[in-house]
């Protein structure tokens, strides 16, 4: 890469130096120039005058005689020719003599000899260009160096799955580009968690109903057959709403770009999903409180999330679950709380984690992976997070779900 920053960057110096130079020369032959001194013109218009009627302001008539001038130059002038001397002060005379009196000698002067000075000048072009070449790199490498740490960054990640966070300040031009590419990591890394988790729980948590089928079967007979296959098409049931689940969970990861943002109150619709789920549920569920606070969301996948809380803390708790919700300026909490055997602390945090599966749980085939891996994700898409702790008042699991009151505007935020 740093082969290519340096032909770039002698590429552009390169052209700019040859349009700086081509610029020059064309403003040196388009600008007006003082018109040069014909002597020879001059002489036959002051011949022409005999009667000395035409008088130049740098003209005079000198004797020959007076001009203390070596012998070589005496019969240069002599000979018609015209002799140019200069002072030195750089001012230049001209000689030649006249036709009608060949003892007198025209001068005609001074002139201001113009010089360029080629040293100074040669000078400040190098200078010119040399702080040039400085702003240009200042401008260029940046950019690169930026361009090299995300080429490190994707070598990286190509290696070895994991999210990158590029080191890019907001002020480079390469910031949003770095930003795509971390969302880009995260999004995969994603995508490989929930294929390592579907192949996972479908692998496990399938083979436990399959494992009771099939002991059913084994112990089925004339006398119990009503009632092992009522029990039978119950594990079917379950292996089929886990497929759901699976399947769904599969397609959510899609849905982001889909989310309808509207600002609205969320107990609009709370108290009413609440009700529903209290109505297949002998557990209690309790509303502490719910302040009226509107915020930004997408009612339909928001209300997916707090179901799937309220159907695990219902599966759990022994006799009630309490669902708090508290506010700020800047955010809302709705937590909801059960009285059950709650989530151990070594695993709080890592249930967190997207596609993680609590191992307290009574029953393994249904977990808190599946739930909470649709709350964590709509969560994200929500610009918040959510924190599994344990519960004070019931002894139980505590899960909190964070949202900002703002309205978001990107779709998935790595927390």
């Amino acid at each position: 890469m740093k082969r290519q920053f340096a032909r770039l960057f002698l590429l552009i110096l390169f052209s700019l130096i040859v349009i700086a130079w081509v610029t020059e020369i064309f403003i040196e032959r388009s600008a007006e120039t003082p018109a040069s001194i014909n002597i020879e013109t001059l002489k036959k218009i002051i011949d022409l005058q005999e009667d000395n009627s035409l008088q130049l302001s740098k003209s005079k008539i000198i004797s020959i005689e007076k001009l203390a001038w070596p012998a070589s130059l005496i019969a240069k002038i002599s000979k018609g020719q015209v002799v140019s001397l200069s002072n030195i002060e750089d001012e230049v005379f001209y000689y030649w003599q006249t036709d009608t009196d060949s003892s007198k000698v025209l001068q005609l002067g001074p002139f201001i000899n113009e010089k360029r000075e080629t040293g100074s000048y040669l000078a400040l072009t190098i200078i010119f260009y040399a702080v040039f070449g400085l702003c240009l790199f200042v401008w260029l490498w940046p950019i690169f160096k930026d361009v090299i740490q995300l080429i490190a960054l994707t070598d990286a990640f190509s290696k070895k799955r994991i999210k990158i966070r590029s080191k890019v300040k907001a002020t480079s031009v390469m910031y949003p580009l770095a930003e795509s590419v971390e969302s880009m990591s995260r999004q995969i890394v994603r995508f490989l968690s929930l294929q390592r988790f579907l192949a996972s729980s479908v692998s496990h948590d399938i083979r436990t109903p399959l494992s009771r089928i099939g002991f059913l079967l084994a112990m089925t007979n004339t006398k119990n057959l009503d009632e092992y296959k009522e029990k039978i098409e119950y594990e079917l049931d379950e292996i089929d709403h886990l497929t759901d689940d699976f399947i769904e969970l599969a397609r959510i990861e899609e849905c982001h770009h889909q989310l309808n943002f509207v600002e609205k109150n969320i107990k609009d619709w709370l108290v009413h999903l609440i009700e529903k789920v209290q109505s297949s549920s002998e557990v209690s569920i309790e509303l502490i409180n719910v302040p009226g606070c509107a915020i930004q969301h997408d009612e339909k996948f928001l209300q997916r999330a707090i179901q799937n809380l309220l159907v695990n803390a219902v599966k759990y708790a022994v006799t009630k679950v309490t669902v708090t919700v508290e506010t700020n300026n800047e955010r809302i909490e709705i937590r909801v709380e059960d009285d059950g055997v709650g989530i151990k602390p070594e695993e709080q945090e890592r249930l967190t984690g997207l596609y993680e599966r609590g191992k307290s749980a009574n029953n393994v085939g249904s977990g808190y992976g599946i739930g909470l891996a649709f709350v964590n994700v709509i969560t994200e898409w929500h610009g918040g997070h959510v924190i599994i702790s344990q519960s004070t008042a019931l002894n139980g699991a505590s899960i909190s779900v964070f949202l900002p009151r703002s309205q978001i505007k990107s779709g998935l935020s790595e927390r």
